[in-house]
């Protein structure tokens, strides 16, 4: 099969995203349907071109209709499940301001993720990170939180914690400070847990 140069750029544009996310994930999984929309036009681009060579009209019509069903049915499942929507940053720092009194503070376990607080966020609750840029947590890390031993409540935000945190180490320091964790809370894909001072 011989390529134009149209379909060599619509070919790269299907597959480096692909090919980016995937190789990503293998540092940073956090695999989201949505990351990849950019690539919807050029798929159907190609596909339209498939279908464009199908030279008996019937088979054809029959896989123009398949096409509009098969995406009919994936956008209903797509917009029904919220897992597939955006993870809900506004109700997660809007939980916190509320919840929050002047003796609490919002705590994230990487600073590459505070930039959605500080969009939404009205200053209620002060926000501290622990790693610095893509670093994970580490023990001499904790020392940035000397700040909560203050603080009666904290709002650990448990995003990436997965990636950012993988020992624990936070969740541990806290217990070691005697806080105890009294609920966890979810907004689409971001847990808050809330920990009280004993």
């Amino acid at each position: 099969m011989v390529f134009n140069n149209d379909q060599k750029v619509i070919l790269f544009w299907l597959l480096v995203p692909i090919v980016l996310a995937w190789l990503i994930a293998f540092f940073i999984p956090n695999y989201q349907p949505f990351r990849l929309l950019l690539i919807l036009p050029a798929f159907y681009l190609l596909l339209i071109l498939g279908i464009a060579k199908i030279e008996n009209i019937k088979i054809r019509i029959v896989s123009i209709l398949f096409v509009l069903l098969v995406n009919l049915i994936s956008l209903s499942v797509y917009f029904d499940n919220p897992f597939f929507h955006r993870e809900d940053w506004k109700g997660a720092v809007a939980f916190i301001e509320k919840q929050g009194e002047n003796n609490s503070l919002a705590l994230l376990p990487s600073q590459t993720s505070f930039w959605p607080w500080e969009y939404y966020a009205k200053d209620k609750v002060q926000l501290i990170t622990v790693a610095q840029g893509f670093n994970i947590v580490q023990a001499e890390d904790l020392k940035n939180l000397e700040v909560i031993k203050d603080k009666d409540r904290v709002y650990f935000i448990y995003y990436l914690a997965d990636v950012f945190d993988p020992q624990n180490l936070i969740p541990n320091w806290l217990e070691e400070e005697n806080f105890d964790k009294i609920r966890e809370v979810s907004f689409n894909q971001i847990r808050i847990q809330e920990w009280q001072k004993k």
